[in-house]
């Protein structure tokens, strides 16, 4: 098969799932061009870059360039696709006055970009306003092969409280099968009106070859309960929360470190937190670490923390992919009753659950695993199982390989 990717930034580091599936799609022999609206961090994954020659399939949506040079070329492509298929042109044009968010020039570029490259047999898109675009072509009659959305987070969320449920009518109608990461997403579909019968939960995997369980010892007389968290400081991670339990923890004589690895536009503020809380030597946020400095702060915590809510926007999580590289590893879960979370942090199985925003709740939860060294270690033996049994790339890779086929 040849299958067009439409994602939205690539390549991103928080985004690996992207890459882990391209790599599943290429070992098993098939052709893809991946369809980007910009690049991304493509220096932080440049390995994998090289390794698969990505460089090679990608093309870029028009985002690039002056202002004047954009207008210019989205009148070029508006001139040349209205004088080759003036009625469909008149149909997208139509179609995308239902779609806010999506703009003609973005649906030109990608015409273009699918143009430009062999015929696909299928348009497989990460995040529900991708799938929007190659439903509105679909809609105007200029493809005609299957679409498949994969929905991951926001755009079932923060896109619902910003446009509506009716958002997504032009996918549901003209989109061949939705792919939610958990079943809280397949939910929801549903009550937006997606039919039952489009819907398929599949999940985001982690490649555990490369995450092996790895057997911490205890701290030493001397030494602290490390509680480790890595994340994107933004909002809906709720790392405020993090800091918060874990300050007053230290303050009550627990002896704990929490190290928070990731960077986002709330790193002032979270410094400005530490400050105040008077926690500087006790919590530190390091900023991006490289896949080998992020795997030794695994194998040298204690504990994972994921402390998620809804953001004020309304976003929310999918089902953090780190959450599954972390219980791989074998580190007890503690996070929040959140969106999908609690398919894999199952409460006293593979961690333990607080309430969004329950500060109490998610001291009550460290301070149980900081006490009880046989529970931390039942608690990552089972996340580790749990993991490789449900949420192993290979396997995924293998059960999307026939849903594409069929």
């Amino acid at each position: 098969m040849r299958i067009a990717f439409f994602c939205t930034r690539f390549p991103t580091v928080s985004e690996t799932f992207v890459l882990g599936q391209l790599a599943g799609l290429l070992d098993a022999g098939h052709a893809i061009d991946i369809h980007a609206i910009q690049p991304g961090e493509d220096s932080v994954l440049q390995p994998i870059f090289k390794r698969y020659r990505l460089d090679e399939h990608i093309s870029y949506r028009g985002r690039r360039g002056s202002v004047a040079g954009r207008i210019l070329a989205t009148m070029g492509l508006l001139v040349a696709t209205g004088l080759s298929s003036p009625l469909k042109t008149w149909r997208l044009w139509r179609t995308l006055k239902e779609v806010p968010e999506v703009t003609f020039a973005a649906a030109l570029f990608t015409l273009k970009g699918l143009r430009d490259r062999p015929r696909s047999d299928l348009i497989y898109a990460h995040f529900g306003p991708n799938g929007q675009i190659a439903a509105s072509l679909k809609a105007a009659g200029f493809i005609d092969r299957p679409i498949i959305t994969v929905f991951h987070g926001f755009d079932v969320t923060l896109v619902i409280h910003d446009w509506g449920k009716d958002y997504y009518r032009v996918l549901f109608e003209h989109g061949d099968l939705m792919l939610p990461v958990s079943e809280e997403f397949q939910r929801r579909l549903e009550s937006f009106g997606c039919a039952a019968s489009k819907i398929q939960v599949h999940h985001m995997g982690v490649d555990t070859q490369a995450l092996p369980f790895h057997q911490r010892r205890p701290p030493g007389p001397e030494e602290p309960i490390v509680i480790l968290s890595i994340a994107r400081l933004v909002e809906k991670k709720g790392i405020c929360d993090g800091i918060q339990a874990v300050s007053e923890l230290s303050r009550e004589g627990l002896h704990i470190r929490y190290d928070i690895l990731g960077d986002g536009v709330l790193r002032p503020q979270l410094e400005r937190q530490i400050k105040e809380l008077d926690a500087a030597g006790v919590v530190r946020i390091l900023g991006w670490k490289s896949q080998e400095e992020v795997a030794q702060h695994m194998k040298e915590a204690h504990v994972y923390l994921a402390p998620s809510v809804t953001a004020s926007t309304g976003d929310e999580e999918g089902i953090p992919v780190v959450l599954m590289e972390a219980a791989a590893t074998g580190l007890p879960l503690v996070s929040t009753r959140h969106s999908g979370i609690p398919e894999l942090v199952r409460e006293g199985e593979t961690g333990l659950l607080a309430e969004e925003h329950d500060v109490e709740g998610l001291k009550n939860a460290l301070r149980r695993l900081a006490a009880d060294e046989g529970l931390r270690t039942r608690l990552g033996r089972r996340g580790h199982d749990v993991v490789a049994e449900e949420f192993d790339q290979d396997q995924l890779n293998s059960r999307l390989l026939k849903l594409l086929e069929e």
